[in-house]
């Protein structure tokens, strides 16, 4: 840098100063101009250009303001004019990055575009900065789809990379520069794009709806099966923006989605079909304190009227807590009081189970417990068996109905090290301000255990295309999860941060309540044991096997003895635990390819995959004797209970298959005449009849 020379006067004085006007006019420009020397040292300089620099620039040779890295070919094309070319050349290097104008002490630098023209004998040098440009290009590039710019006269002013692979348009449309959108609107056409019609028809409606732009959201099937999202929006000084987006996948999820919750109407239809037909009342209780679900059981046991619940309307939990303390279910005292507390007791619901004499003298069993985002779900037993366990309602997810216009995203520049040395928007996605993260590595702020992740997509170590999903730590604690796209450059690496924490939560979400309905879907409430459907699901993967390996197949029906008598007598509190204790036995007698289920009532049925019809009777021969020689305590009754079970088999092989009713039948017939043998025995379907 030439330090030593002495700086000419701003005001132009001497022989080369220029009249008041002209010198008025540079001074005041908004332009950064430089008026470089023959000998290529800044002579004058406005006050734009001392701005952008940071610095007074006279006296310093003019290449010196440069990035060292960016100088070469700038100073050929300095002494290209200062020997007398008269064309004005704008220079960019796009190809190379850009060109950067150090600013202040030299540590910091600015994306710049410099021209240059001839000035009498000077070199006159207008420097813009391009800074903002560059940030607009890398957020284009990095979006998720392809985006279009088009001016007023419907000219394209930019695209990005994707445009062409995501609308399939060749290279031939792109040869001559940038293609009006009347071309690419005919090119479509005539491909089929919008459909049956002719095609100056269908590109001079789709031009007069350009020239009046509004925004627009619309999906697009092609005709390559793809199904594009697309999404405009005019510009404030005319044209508009487009973004297109390749939602096929997201198509196919939505399909899929559909068919599920089909699937699951299905299933919640079925349940609910059970629930009303069972002597089980049962009700559920929302966050707000509303009885959102309850069956006609539940009305009936607690001799609750319509007026007060009627049928599929919302009910406040009040409400019907008030009417059933108004007539004295809760003993005496204000009504009031007893609403008062009851509520409190639901605002922090607990698991509990208790007795209710009702003041028609029924006991009713209440069983509640809370569900995890809130409310609670009860049900209330008469002396039936109990067929189901309550069952917990979450409201479903409400899926989204449209792209989230605007995400919340961060444009950053790292060095070869992954630190840092540019950012925009950085404090809208971890809270930091650039100040505070300069220099500092990206993987800092990654959650140790995603680190891998990060790093691997640093190092390319990912698909094209693919893009990395980690969590952050924010400033504050708080934790982001973020979406990371982007590409290398200088040495260092571009890209785009988006937050998509709110997305990951709801994903989490549906797979929870997935889970839990498939868990309510396939097991029986008492036990826990399989019910008829994950039963029949089973059955039907067996039977392929035993197609496949020519291995026979049996089956037990277990049908305990006197069960009804242990209810009469001890009740069926008592009679549920024996149900209980001997599901246990079974489930701990059997091995792990085996399967026990129960069906209802005391009547168990355990499939055995590979065992034939001998095998199977030595293991319900094994059943039996730890069925018989479980001793069941209940509470309050000083003898345990003993209780024993008629075990029916049957058996089928390749050569005879039968249908799961059938074979299921055969098993029974078995047992019955096992009960008429004088239970307590095993007997097989091939057995001939007593």
């Amino acid at each position: 840098m030439d330090q030593g020379k002495p700086k000419p006067e701003r005001k132009g004085e001497g022989e080369d100063a220029a009249p008041s006007f002209h010198r008025l006019a540079f001074e005041n420009s908004s332009a950064a101009m430089i008026g470089v020397d023959a000998d290529g040292t800044v002579a004058v300089a406005n006050r734009a250009a001392c701005r952008l620099i940071g610095d007074d620039p006279r006296g310093r040779a003019f290449l010196s303001l440069i990035r060292e890295q960016d100088r070469p070919g700038l100073d050929q094309a300095i002494a290209t004019f200062l020997a007398g070319a008269e064309d004005v050349s704008v220079l960019r290097r796009e190809a190379n990055g850009v060109i950067h104008l150090l600013q202040g002490d030299g540590q910091g630098s600015l994306p710049v575009e410099v021209a240059l023209s001839r000035a009498g004998q000077r070199l006159l040098v207008t420097v813009r900065d391009i800074g903002s440009r560059i940030a607009l290009r890398t957020i284009i590039e990095n979006m998720p789809g392809a985006v279009t710019l088009f001016g007023p006269d419907l000219e394209m002013r930019a695209c990005n990379a994707k445009l062409q692979a995501l609308l399939g348009f060749p290279d031939s449309l792109f040869d001559g520069g940038l293609p009006s959108l009347e071309t690419l609107l005919r090119y479509n056409a005539e491909r089929g794009e919008y459909g049956p019609g002719d095609v100056d028809a269908l590109v001079a409606e789709r031009l007069r709806q350009a020239r009046i732009p509004e925004a627009h959201v619309f999906e697009r099937r092609r005709t390559d099966g793809t199904t594009l999202e697309i999404r405009g929006a005019p510009l404030p000084g005319g044209g508009f923006v487009t973004i297109y987006t390749d939602v096929t996948a997201r198509k196919q999820a939505e399909e899929a989605l559909q068919a599920a919750m089909a699937e699951s109407e299905r299933v919640r239809v079925h349940l609910h079909s059970v629930i009303e037909h069972l002597p089980q009342g049962v009700t559920v209780v929302d966050p707000g304190l509303d009885i959102v679900v309850w069956n006609q059981a539940f009305a009936r046991l607690l001799d609750i009227p319509d007026t007060v619940m009627p049928p599929g309307e919302v009910v406040p939990y009040a409400d019907a807590i008030r009417f059933v303390a108004e007539r004295g279910d809760y003993g005496p005292g204000d009504p009031e009081d007893h609403v008062r507390q009851r509520v409190e007791l639901a605002r922090n619901p607990s698991q509990h189970r208790f007795e209710r004499v009702l003041p028609t003298g029924r006991i009713i069993e209440v069983f509640g417990r809370p569900m995890s985002d809130g409310g609670f779900v009860t049900t209330y037993t008469d002396i039936t068996d109990i067929r189901a366990s309550a069952r917990q309602l979450e409201r479903t997810l409400a899926l989204m109905d449209e792209i989230i216009s605007r995400s919340v995203i961060a444009v950053f520049e790292l060095d070869g090290d992954a630190r840092f040395r540019f950012a925009s928007g950085i404090e809208r996605v971890l809270g930091y301000e650039m100040g505070e993260i300069d220099g500092r590595s990206l993987l800092e702020f990654v959650e140790p255990t995603a680190r891998p992740v990060v790093m691997g997509w640093l190092a390319g170590d990912l698909a094209p295309g693919e893009k990395a999903v980690a969590p952050f730590r924010c400033k504050g604690g708080r934790q982001a999860w973020l979406e990371l796209s982007g590409y290398g450059v200088d040495g260092g690496f571009r890209g785009v941060a988006t937050d998509i924490t709110e997305k990951h939560h709801q994903d989490l979400k549906i797979k929870t309540l997935v889970e839990r309905l498939e868990q309510s879907a396939l097991h029986d409430a008492l036990t826990g044991l399989a019910n008829r459907t994950k039963f029949t699901q089973r059955f039907d993967i067996e039977c392929d096997r035993l197609v496949r390996s020519g291995k026979p197949m049996s089956l037990l029906v277990i049908d305990l003895d006197h069960f009804k008598a242990i209810n009469d007598t001890f009740g069926h509190v008592v009679g549920d635990l024996v149900l209980k204790e001997t599901a246990e036995v079974l489930q701990g007698s059997v091995r792990a390819t085996d399967l026990v289920s129960r069906f209802g009532g005391e009547e168990f049925v355990v499939l055995l995959p590979e065992t034939d019809m001998e095998g199977a009777l030595t293991v319900a021969e094994s059943l039996r004797g730890a069925v018989a020689d479980r001793k069941i305590r209940a509470p309050g009754i000083a003898e345990p209970i003993s209780v024993t079970g008629t075990f029916g088999v049957s058996s089928m092989d390749r050569d005879e298959l039968l249908a799961l009713d059938d074979f299921i039948d055969a098993a029974d017939r078995a047992a019955y005449r096992g009960k008429r043998a004088g239970r307590n025995r095993v007997c097989a379907a091939t057995d001939d009849a007593a």
